[in-house]
């Protein structure tokens, strides 16, 4: 989502006329919205910012213009011009008509709120393509092999916090930047906030790792931007990418101003000192060690028990059968001991 890029006034609709009770009453409001020329089909994602607070009450009402997905919508932003109409809608129902005033020149907005930034990710989960619930096995399969790795990272380290396609959200250019990593890893003495999304302004820290697991069968997004705004906007100390089909695994650190990428100890691992970690290809998984040690998955520790339990079934029957001969022997040499006496 980028910053406001036209002044609207909008009439909302009576009831009558098949409009909404009443207008919005926060701040922001998501919708969609269309040309008023244009067939019905054609919508795209909006946000409505409302600068006067105290207009909510009225049915006609001034409004900034803000684009969801503003890279997406080239065209619509181009015929954004003064006096060119649109239609606000909710679903199919159109709620509001709008008529452009203005374009907008100069910003002054004040930062967005937490409501703003939850009306971002409600309309940032509803824009999604069906291809991002479409998962690679490979994909599952290393997000599954993180996961269980980490939280054994958790109970060592109760100041990290490891989150699974988590929404992050943060201030950029007038509006909410958007990403989702694979995995995400945030340390933080100081708990967390977040629960549909991670809004930066409002979490006591950002982003400490981000995990990317790249499949040629499944592109769910656009692991190129994502990394940029890794690098570029968010600033992520730590960026794994690993590309499972070619077994390729990479490691950046960012440097202040761009990422470099790391190197692989003589263990063939790749350090990160800050939690005395190290991630590196075992089996054909990305592996995790703690202070050296493998963070071993549950199958391989439940394997470990069995084997265990095993081993003392198998000692403790020896211990019996020695046991048994021992007292076998002992009765033998007291028998021996009484024929002699008599």
């Amino acid at each position: 989502m980028g910053p406001p890029i036209a002044h609207l006034k909008i009439r909302w609709l009576n009831p009558s006329e098949g409009g909404r009770q009443s207008p919005p009453q926060g701040p922001t409001y998501a919708a969609t919205a269309r040309f008023a020329a244009d067939p019905e089909d054609q919508l795209f994602s909006i946000m409505l910012r409302f600068p006067n607070s105290n207009s909510h009450s009225r049915r006609i009402q001034k409004a900034d213009l803000v684009l969801l997905v503003p890279e997406n919508l080239p065209e619509v932003q181009k015929r954004l011009v003064p006096g060119i109409q649109l239609f606000v809608t909710e679903g199919r129902r159109v709620v509001a008509e709008g008529k452009v005033l203005s374009p907008v020149t100069r910003l002054k907005l004040s930062p967005l709120t937490e409501q703003d930034y939850e009306l971002a990710a409600q309309e940032y989960c509803r824009s999604l393509p069906l291809e991002h619930f479409m998962e690679a096995k490979p994909q599952a399969t290393q997000r599954e092999i993180t996961l269980e790795s980490l939280a054994l990272l958790k109970a060592r380290r109760p100041d990290v916090h490891v989150f699974n396609e988590m929404l992050v959200q943060y201030p950029w250019r007038g509006g909410p930047g958007q990403v989702v990593p694979d995995n995400m890893v945030v340390i933080s003495k100081k708990p967390l906030r977040a629960v549909g999304s991670y809004n930066l302004p409002y979490e006591p820290a950002k982003p400490f790792l981000v995990m990317e697991y790249v499949s040629r069968s499944s592109r769910r997004k656009d692991y190129e931007d994502s990394f940029r705004k890794y690098e570029n906007e968010l600033r992520v100390r730590y960026c794994l990418l690993f590309y499972p089909e070619r077994q390729d695994l990479q490691v950046f650190r960012h440097g202040g101003r761009r990422y470099r990428q790391l190197k692989p100890n003589a263990a063939r691992r790749y350090a990160i000192p800050e939690l005395d970690l190290e991630v590196g290809l075992r089996d054909g998984w990305v592996r995790f060690y703690y202070q050296g040690q493998l963070l071993e998955l549950p199958a391989e520790l439940q394997h470990n028990v069995d084997t265990e339990k095993k081993l003392r079934s198998k000692a403790e029957a020896e211990v019996e059968r020695l046991r048994a001969l021992v007292e076998k022997l002992q009765r033998e040499n007291g028998t021996r001991s009484a024929k002699k006496k008599r």
